[in-house]
């Protein structure tokens, strides 16, 4: 489907209206379209991760997106406001080792994207600014920033803006930070209006088009471009909000894309009216574009394996990586006693009841959709889809994640293959029937088995239900002390493996001091965030049993929410 054909696509807005651009250039011939493709905060997010029901975004669907746009005949010029490489300031233990590699994939992504320049979020700073250096000697693409200098020699850090030609136009372009977000200690932030004042009175004569790539809260655009006249487009970052409509304040226009890439800002701006070069009027359509798979599928073959190959250098990097954490930990409390993760293992000899039924729940399964999607060495996937990991007494090494009866390691790969690699032949008919609905996934799982399929398991019920049943009979017949995969009790209630001199086992409620049952909505949101889970509403979805219609994901017979 044509996105730009499309008249029942409700995420997509429309706005056609007159601009005037009262500092163009007017002895020029403005003859050429441009179509300005913007994101921003993308955070990481190389594909949809499959944590939301047919969840938007990936580089794969945004490539087949430009090449739509290219059929059109226009310039495509692509801009990002930054935090784009990294989901957080700093990194885990266990996600560290992954990010560099991850960085530099995602610049060789987009020098194929036609960007021509981003500017820079704190985020981007989370393996420091020689790192960042260094990234940027790897892009076609401009790092943009305006205000951010050395703190001891006061020098610009990157580059403060550019001016680019494009047939007939000259387009300026810049990019300012926050002076208040969290940045490296050897770097120095500028106040970003006068910052912007005074490239503004710089560039305005040289060009016909002014943009700013801003990483301000979404608040603070509006006060800062209020002090900076002379800009026609701002694309705005740090507030990941998604504008259907861009806000207009004197000549200037705000756009925003949202963030994690699931919906793409295309901006197509033409010139003047042809038959009057000179005038200054032009006109823009703006759309707020949805990659989800209905408009484009797993998105441009080539961008989809490449993400493929990548996710498999992960996952190997994953089980090469030596353990930070060689020996069991434990976090001290008061009075000789620690405490570490006990796992589910140890749980159900005294919750026998609430076993049952988490065993039955999709907590317990997890693993599961990530396979399906070769996420299950991604870190940061794995890190809401267990219990424990890179936390003190709980475990370090994704690769192996289970723990022995004789205290020994067993492998992560070893067992998910037991459970997932399977033959048509041992599925039951429906479940067989179920997959060849769609002829290019039977021919996957033909081909190469469930890992990859890429399916959303929600639209497949009878392979998912029988998946999470063969896992679950699987898991039941391994005799692991401890059992790190899933998300289990302590995910909610904190570790509860009690330990006394480091080595004498008390139980829990023996120690209430210790412990409490409420579990606080905080708790939940540290993976059901805005951002994955959006639709998640703590009131509504703590079902817990013994509470009136109580439903998955939450059953604790004893359980207190608040």
């Amino acid at each position: 489907m044509n996105p730009w054909k499309s008249c029942v696509i409700p995420i997509f807005s429309l706005v056609s209206i007159a601009l005037a651009l009262s500092s163009c250039k007017k002895d020029k011939n403005l003859n050429q379209n441009l179509t300005f493709v913007y994101t921003s905060q993308i955070l990481g997010e190389i594909e949809p991760c499959g944590c939301k029901y047919r969840p938007l975004g990936g580089f794969a669907r945004q490539k087949k997106l430009v090449d739509q746009l290219h059929q059109e005949k226009n310039l495509v010029i692509g801009l990002d406001s930054g935090d784009l490489f990294f989901k957080s300031f700093s990194a885990s233990s266990h996600e560290e080792a992954h990010w560099a590699p991850q960085a530099e994939f995602m610049v060789s992504i987009f020098n194929d994207l036609n960007y021509v320049a981003i500017g820079l979020g704190e985020t981007d700073f989370a393996l420091g600014v020689n790192f960042l250096k260094k990234l940027e000697k790897k892009a076609k693409f401009s790092f943009l920033n305006a205000n951010l200098v050395d703190k001891t020699t006061g020098r610009p850090l990157f580059i403060p803006h550019l001016i680019r030609s494009y047939g007939n136009h000259k387009i300026g372009f810049f990019s300012v930070i926050d002076s208040n977000l969290n940045l490296p200690m050897t770097v120095q932030v500028l106040d970003p209006i006068v910052v912007a004042q005074k490239i503004v009175k710089e560039l305005r004569p040289q060009v016909d088009i002014l943009i700013a790539l801003s990483h301000l809260e979404f608040s603070n655009d509006e006060r800062w471009v209020k002090a900076v006249s002379g800009i026609d487009f701002v694309f705005g970052g740090h507030g990941g909000e998604r504008l259907e409509a861009p806000i207009s304040i004197g000549k200037t226009r705000i756009f925003q894309a949202s963030q994690l890439g699931k919906y793409v800002g295309v901006l197509k701006w033409e010139p003047a009216n042809r038959k009057q070069a000179s005038s200054p009027e032009s006109s823009y359509q703006n759309q707020i574009v949805a990659l989800d798979e209905a408009q484009f599928g797993n998105g441009d073959a080539h961008f989809f394996n490449q993400v493929q190959a990548f996710k498999t250098k992960i996952a190997e990097l994953t089980q090469n990586q030596v353990a930070l954490e060689q020996k069991e930990s434990f976090h001290t409390l008061e009075k000789d006693f620690s405490v570490q993760f006990s796992t589910y293992t140890s749980c159900k000899e005294c919750h026998a009841e609430q076993y049952q039924i988490w065993k039955s729940s999709k907590h317990a399964t997890a693993m599961v959709p990530l396979y399906i999607r070769n996420q299950h060495f991604n870190p940061t996937c794995v890190g809401c889809h267990s219990v424990g990991l890179g936390k003190t007494g709980g475990f370090q090494d994704i690769s192996n994640p289970f723990v022995k009866a004789d205290g020994g390691k067993a492998s992560l790969e070893t067992f998910i293959q037991q459970v997932m690699m399977v033959k048509s032949r041992e599925m039951p008919r429906e479940v067989q029937e179920s997959l060849k609905r769609d002829p290019k996934v039977w021919k996957h799982f033909e081909a190469k088995g469930l890992k990859g399929l890429m399916i959303e398991l929600r639209d497949y019920p009878e392979v998912d239900h029988w998946l999470r049943k063969r896992y679950v009979e699987y898991m039941e017949k391994k005799n692991w002390k401890k059992n790190f995969i899933g998300v289990q009790c302590e995910n909610c209630h904190g570790a509860r493996g009690l330990l006394k001199d480091a080595t004498q086992v008390v139980p829990h409620f023996a120690q209430t001091q210790f412990f409490h049952k409420t579990v606080d909505k905080q708790t939940c949101l540290e993976c059901h965030t805005s951002q994955q889970d959006p639709d998640f509403h703590f009131g509504r979805d703590r079902r817990i049993k013994g509470e009136q219609n109580a439903q998955e994901p939450f059953h604790c017979v004893l359980g207190i929410f608040k």
